[in-house]
């Protein structure tokens, strides 16, 4: 028996529509492309996640180095007093930074001198390093280390984070970079500091060289 003569339409030879596999096949070939073109989406959203997070964090590199900078370069040849003696205001280490300083970091901070200190401070969760700073006005009148304002972060998750002092330690000396400065023992600020700072395994150490506009002192006498 014919399917045309009782005027019964064979599916198989249907022209004028599609089988049942064929829109299955169409449908998980377009599933497959919407499911590529939004992997593809989303890598580039993190791309451009990315991108933007690194250039905000050089911003902020850039912007906190070049505050240390100005701040370093204001430092000022101060003398503190202990138990009559006089001692110069200045002692910088690998991973930490003392001096006074004639322009605050503080928006909303005091004109005149303030006491500093930088700290490198290590982050057990990340095995990381942040760079934190404080400023006191009070240290100054007072000569009391117990006035310390809190410590406020500067730069987060840092690889590495080192400074070095350039200088004479005697007046005769000739100059050269120094891992620890003691101005109480020198008698004298150095003459320039370097900042040594790296934000990924990948990436080269930034070096910041900063000049520090006060002359050395080199006191004979530390008697008030």
């Amino acid at each position: 028996m014919k399917c045309s003569k009782w005027k019964i339409t064979c599916p198989l030879k249907n022209k004028n529509g599609f089988t049942l596999i064929e829109l299955l096949i169409t449908f998980t070939i377009f599933a497959i492309s919407i499911a590529i073109l939004f992997c593809g989406l989303r890598v580039g959203i993190r791309a451009w996640e990315k991108g933007e997070q690194d250039i905000n964090n050089r911003q902020r590199y850039r912007i906190v180095l070049d505050l240390l900078k100005r701040q370093i370069k204001s430092a000022y040849p101060y003398y503190g007093k202990d138990e009559g003696e006089k001692f110069l205001i200045f002692n910088g280490k690998a991973k930490s930074l003392e001096f006074v300083s004639a322009l605050s970091l503080q928006p909303d901070g005091a004109r005149g001198l303030v006491y500093v200190k930088y700290a490198v401070q290590e982050d057990k969760t990340t095995d990381k390093e942040n760079l934190a700073f404080s400023e006191d006005f009070k240290y100054l009148l007072t000569q009391d280390r117990k006035t310390d304002a809190d410590f406020v972060s500067l730069l987060n998750n840092i690889i590495y984070f080192e400074i070095e002092y350039f200088g004479k330690t005697d007046e005769n000396d000739s100059a050269t970079w120094h891992d620890e400065w003691d101005a109480r023992e020198i008698q004298a600020l150095p003459e320039a500091v370097k900042l040594k700072l790296k934000t990924k395994h990948k990436t080269d150490q930034l070096t910041v060289i900063i000049p520090i506009m006060a002359e050395p002192q080199y006191e004979k006498s530390n008697k008030f």
